[in-house]
């Protein structure tokens, strides 16, 4: 069975979302973060709470998606987010000033970004699967809460080193992927003309479909929930060897 357009722009959509869900990756970078604040974790939690803020005025987001369609919110928040992750990145390897009010700009334009690719994804297949809104958004959201635990399993297991030295890497690995991953998947985020006439319901095979998605999800939790704390503890032993 050849896969309608709203399968191919569910697709986009959690490529999308785990973008997105990238704002709760902080922790693989907050270690950098508060040494260029001189350890003072309240500006860290300041600076924090200042990204999130960006993400949360996601009305902007929803204005422009409904004025310019998805594939050019998707545009436009992937280079967002990529430009605050950029400066983030600048800022950590001392070509940018670094304090509170600049690295959270950073942040507020790098989360606000992720916002609009939020944006993008859930309103899009909502709109494609008008009789299956809950399944579809339960899928999307799934892989949304699963992102941060995949930068921090990327980051310690690729990046090398403790998690506070890989930080300026992460934060230069993100720029890129959210750049790469958001202006990709963009072109498929088309709507169904599908979603209009009886096959708008998921029938019959298209739920095995929605069940591999969830299959995969539930995998990658069971892999996250065992290789994350692998990972911590082999970078422990390194950074503090056995005497």
């Amino acid at each position: 069975m050849e896969a309608s357009p709203r399968w191919t722009a569910l697709s986009a959509g959690l490529c999308l979302e785990l973008l997105a869900g990238s704002i709760y990756g902080f922790a693989a970078y907050s270690e950098q973060i508060k040494e260029l604040l001189g350890g003072d974790q309240a500006k860290v939690n300041f600076v924090s709470s200042i990204g999130q803020f960006g993400m949360y005025v996601g009305v902007f987001g929803g204005i422009f998606y409904d004025r310019f369609g998805a594939e050019a919110t998707a545009y436009l928040g992937g280079c967002v987010g990529c430009l605050g992750y950029a400066l983030a990145y600048m800022a950590s390897v001392g070509w940018l000033p670094a304090n509170v009010a600049t690295l959270g700009a950073f942040f507020f334009i790098a989360y606000h970004g992720l916002g609009y690719l939020d944006t993008a994804a859930i309103s899009t297949s909502v709109k494609n699967f008008p009789g299956n809104k809950g399944a579809v958004i339960g899928l999307l959201k799934s892989l949304f809460g699963l992102s941060g635990s995949v930068i921090a399993s990327v980051a310690v297991g690729f990046f090398g080193g403790s998690v506070s030295e890989s930080g300026a890497t992460v934060l230069l690995f993100l720029a890129c992927l959210v750049l790469v991953l958001a202006v990709v998947p963009a072109r498929f985020l088309t709507l169904d003309a599908s979603r209009f006439g009886r096959d708008a319901q998921i029938r019959g095979r298209e739920w095995c479909r929605l069940g591999a998605g969830y299959g995969l999800v539930l995998a990658l939790a069971a892999h996250l929930s065992v290789v994350s704390p692998l990972l911590h503890s082999a970078n422990v032993s390194r950074c503090h060897p056995p005497p």
